[in-house]
């Protein structure tokens, strides 16, 4: 699922997620961000060290420019020593979370269809 990743109506970024723990409402993928991303005001993990300042903040994940339900999202940035960005987003409640990923193949395994 493509979706843009906003603060205060900013544009932080976007992600293609995909489902990874669909019992908890989890979908991640790779960040791509966006020219108002700046790792230490965004980032909850910068290189594996803990960062106050990008956690606990209200972004708002659109797909197709709707609302996509959600307890939160955290932005995992290794790109200084991996060359990665990461996001996930949690609490995506049911039944939505199936109406989005129920034809992805992440999701297929994890309830045990093909």
């Amino acid at each position: 699922m493509q979706v843009k990743i906003f603060l205060n109506d900013e544009l932080i970024g976007t992600s293609f997620l995909d489902a990874s723990d669909p019992p908890m409402g989890v979908a991640s993928g790779k960040f791509d961000p966006a020219s108002a991303y700046e790792p230490a005001a965004h980032a909850f993990e910068i290189d594996g060290d803990y960062n106050e300042n990008g956690a606990n903040l209200p972004f708002v994940i659109k797909a197709e420019e709707e609302l996509v339900e959600c307890a939160g999202a955290g932005i995992q940035d290794y790109s200084t020593s991996l060359g990665e960005r990461h996001v996930e987003v949690l609490g995506i409640p049911y039944p939505e979370y199936e109406v989005r990923f129920s034809a992805y193949d992440s999701y297929k395994a994890y309830i045990g269809r093909s």
